[in-house]
């Protein structure tokens, strides 16, 4: 049955908004477009950024830097207090939250003022990151977590990893599978690695240009990683991995693209090893190099396991780029092995990687599959799916507020 869109309003309650850029807020920012092409209307609740016009359907709330998070641009908000009043004289209908620290039970409080439902998205495996860490942080997050999600109507898993640990944290609400898969803009689907596309843009060229240059990129057999640079995304396994294979091929060059509070600690293990020349840092990145480091590239190694919902080796795909992924859960859906990628234990990696050094036409097949693969996963319209848990949502407290 086709779900009445025209008259929806939902609400989103976020700590990650653009343009702060991370993966929550890309991805919510891809919900947020599919909804409204489908004439949603959306309200969102998120910290202000200093510096940031916002829109009328934006309540930006007072807000101090988050501690011990080199993102400027991520905030804590002081107060919830406006929110009430924000989302009543909008209309909205249902509460989607996707904070589970930061205004995750607010969104409860503010939802039951209201009289509406409220949904939780569990986004990000917080118990793997580094901060705040003391002895018992585990289970406190994990005892936190259950609270929080049990006390939603519902939760989302967006991948098979985080439902199952969303099960073993013993959430009793209903843990409901919806995907929301990164597209990106239109003028980036592009597959430039099979087509070797030149692709030209007078913005944005000059770092690009000087990087390839001085590391004579342009001639070598480049891996590519991207994405924010700290401990939990496991750049050292990578780097150690890839050792022996930089080794023996002095043409093989590893770029790790993005910035973040680990780069001093790669700095030291690349100048430790004396891989100055083959692991190159390129720092933060706009879209367009971002593109064009893709394009100069020939695979993407990721060895976290920290994702729940990895949007970089799906956009390393919307590139042509084969994936080449550890075994986690959170890449088992995405990177079909030796269909688009390799899927396999990290002491396998390199020998993935060396075949495909060795195999130019198995290296060309995987990169067609990998963008084939990627135009199959965004056919699906999730807009639609999240459109019926909301509408189902709130049908269901209607009823219940009848009784």
């Amino acid at each position: 049955m086709k779900p009445k869109t025209s008259h929806l309003k939902v609400g989103i309650i976020t700590n990650s908004y653009l343009p702060n850029l991370n993966g929550v807020s890309v991805t919510l920012a891809n919900l947020e477009k599919r909804l409204r092409d489908h004439g949603v209307e959306v309200f969102v609740v998120t910290p202000k950024i200093p510096g940031v016009v916002y829109p009328d359907y934006i309540l930006p709330l007072r807000s101090v830097p988050a501690p011990s998070y080199t993102s400027k641009d991520l905030r804590i908000p002081i107060s919830f207090n406006k929110a009430v009043k924000f989302l009543r004289d909008n209309g909205v209908e249902i509460l989607h939250s996707h904070d589970t620290f930061v205004g995750g039970i607010d969104t409860v409080f503010i939802a039951k003022k209201l009289g509406i439902p409220c949904l939780h998205t569990y986004h990000t495996l917080i118990e793997e990151y580094d901060y705040f860490k003391i002895i018992g942080y585990r289970q406190f997050v994990r005892t936190y977590s259950q609270i929080v999600c049990d006390n939603y109507d519902g939760v989302i898993g967006l991948s098979a990893k985080i439902r199952k640990y969303l099960t073993d944290i013993k959430v009793t609400k209903p843990v409901y599978d919806l995907p929301n898969i990164y597209i990106p803009p239109q003028s980036q689907r592009v597959n430039i690695h099979r087509n070797k596309s030149k692709l030209t843009d007078k913005d944005d060229t000059q770092k690009y240009d000087k990087f390839t240059h001085t590391n004579q990129l342009e001639e070598s057999f480049n891996i590519i990683t991207w994405g924010r640079v700290a401990k939990e995304k496991n750049l050292i396994a990578a780097i150690n991995t890839l050792l022996p294979l930089l080794r023996l091929y002095p043409n093989m060059k590893y770029i790790i693209a993005g910035d973040g509070p680990y780069r001093s600690v790669l700095q030291d293990r690349i100048a430790e090893l004396n891989l100055e020349r083959q692991v190159l840092l390129y720092g933060g990145y706009k879209p367009m190099e971002l593109i064009k480091l893709a394009s100069i590239a020939k695979i993407f190694l990721v060895t976290s396991y920290s994702e729940v919902l990895p949007t970089t080796p799906l956009e390393a795909m919307n590139y042509g780029l084969p994936v080449v992924a550890v075994d986690d859960l959170a890449y088992e859906y995405i990177v079909k092995d030796g269909i688009n990628g390799y899927w396999r234990s990290i002491d396998k990696l390199g020998k993935a990687i060396n075949d495909l050094y060795h195999n130019p036409d198995l290296l060309g097949h995987l990169s067609v599959a990998a963008y084939t693969s990627y135009s199959n996963y965004i056919e699906r319209d999730y807009g639609l799916d999240y459109i019926n848990l909301y509408s189902k949502m709130i049908e269901e407290k209607a009823k219940k507020a009848i009784r």
